[in-house]
């Protein structure tokens, strides 16, 4: 498999990825607004660490795809496994965001 085809991957698997946690991170907001305000105090830490790793997700998989189409645009070693790093960091924040919606779940 030439690298072409790895990034064009990569390129379609960092904006999947992106969606994927766009969508948690809007359901995150939701269930937050969903407190009354008395409440929302009570429960800002644990929301606003699902944000940042949400965020964090977000910019990874974002930036994966951009290094994918320039790497595209412009083959080179840095962009091809710059790539790589930031579709990784994002899958494992994913993962990260997986099992602390599972914590809550199971205590």
């Amino acid at each position: 498999m030439d690298a072409s085809a790895v990034m064009a991957m990569v390129f379609a698997g960092g904006t999947a990825l992106a969606g994927l946690i766009l969508v948690f991170l809007g359901s995150s907001i939701n269930a937050f607004d969903s407190y009354g305000a008395a409440e929302q105090a009570a429960v800002r830490g644990r929301f606003r660490l699902r944000a940042l790793i949400a965020i964090g997700g977000l910019l990874s998989s974002l930036l994966s795809a951009g290094m994918a189409l320039l790497h595209e645009l412009s083959p080179g070693a840095c962009s091809f496994s710059a790539s790589l790093l930031f579709i990784s960091l994002a899958g494992l924040l994913l993962l990260a965001l997986a099992c602390l919606a599972v914590s809550d779940l199971y205590g």
